[in-house]
């Protein structure tokens, strides 16, 4: 019966935290490879009426503890504008949260310890996939053939079409966009060696006799 009781109890619990933890809004930064929330959003979050100010001095006061968990980073703000502000690792912000005085420590406690691991990797992948672009463009930028291939697989021209335009061979042109899609330039569609296969057939890289052989 005490083990039901527990179990009651603990289901309560978590229920509760959820409930506490679903009502934060934190939004976390992605810097240098690490996750990072800001002083001002994270004071906002624990209902601070300076936020950035009040955070900055459980920091100050609490210095040799929190220097660990602390960095200066440059962030744009929504003027475009960059500024040099200070940020807390998940950790810096879970002892910030421990240490703060307010109604709505416990739920900022609650979503970086459960929501909040969730939201974090989401950042972690938006910064990933926005690094991918970037890497792209960047790629784009210093190979000229690579972004008329691009132009032309977006019009929706098939190999042989693209061949013509550029005036290479088929074999190069098949190496260029395996390149490409390993640095995911372009994208590679379900049926990509049943595509490769067939164009490399059409494009006379593989006999029919072979081709044949393998039905």
């Amino acid at each position: 019966m005490s083990n039901q009781i527990n179990a009651v109890q603990t289901g309560s619990n978590t229920q509760g935290l959820d409930l506490l933890a679903s009502s934060v809004t934190l939004n976390p930064v992605m810097k240098s490879g690490q996750i990072l929330f800001t002083a001002e959003d994270l004071g906002k979050a624990l209902g601070y009426s300076n936020p950035k100010e009040s955070v900055s001095k459980i920091f100050q006061r609490n210095r040799k503890e929190l220097k660990h968990y602390s960095v200066e980073v440059s962030l744009t703000s929504t003027d475009g504008k960059s500024y040099i502000k200070r940020a807390f690792t998940r950790e810096g912000a879970l002892i910030i949260s421990m240490l703060a005085k307010t109604n709505r420590a416990k739920a900022v406690r609650a979503w970086l310890a459960q929501l909040g691991v969730e939201k974090i990797e989401e950042v972690r992948q938006q910064a990933i996939l926005e690094a991918k672009r970037e890497l792209a463009a960047e790629l784009l930028a210093a190979r000229p053939l690579w972004k008329k291939i691009k132009r032309y697989k977006e019009l929706g021209l098939n190999n042989h079409e693209v061949c013509l335009l550029l005036e290479c061979k088929p074999r190069t042109l098949l190496r260029h966009l395996r390149r490409m899609e390993n640095a995911g330039i372009v994208e590679r569609s379900p049926d990509y060696e049943q595509r490769s296969r067939r164009a490399r057939l059409n494009f006379g890289l593989i006999s029919a006799d072979k081709e044949g052989s393998h039905a």
